[in-house]
């Protein structure tokens, strides 16, 4: 069942290098199970944040829990899901300033 509501419809992002004021930053892809005619997950938003999650220490050095940084993520569009997208995103996100430098082990 696809989502009831639509938060946005992503067609591009801006890359920013990281040496540049960011507040955001992809740290993963994952994939997410299914064939050519599964039907959009009802569990795709718990298994996003599980996937994320789980790439979260390893790219960062500290566990989320100890972490000062947040992350969300990007999930396949009902349409792109339907051409085959099995990607979600995982973005983390600063909310206390900009970065200026990647958070790859940051251990921020």
């Amino acid at each position: 069942m696809p989502p009831k509501k639509i938060q946005a419809d992503l067609t591009s992002i801006t890359v920013i290098p990281c040496s540049e004021p960011h507040t955001q930053q992809v740290f993963g892809l994952a994939k997410v199970p299914g064939g050519p005619s599964a039907s959009y997950p009802q569990s795709l938003d718990a298994q996003a944040n599980g996937e994320c999650l789980d790439h979260f220490t390893g790219f960062v050095g500290v566990p989320y829990e100890r972490s000062k940084l947040f992350f969300t993520y990007l999930l396949p569009s009902v349409g792109s899901w339907a051409a085959g997208d099995r990607t979600v995103v995982c973005v983390l996100e600063s909310v206390t300033g900009p970065l200026h430098r990647s958070a790859q082990d940051s251990k921020l």
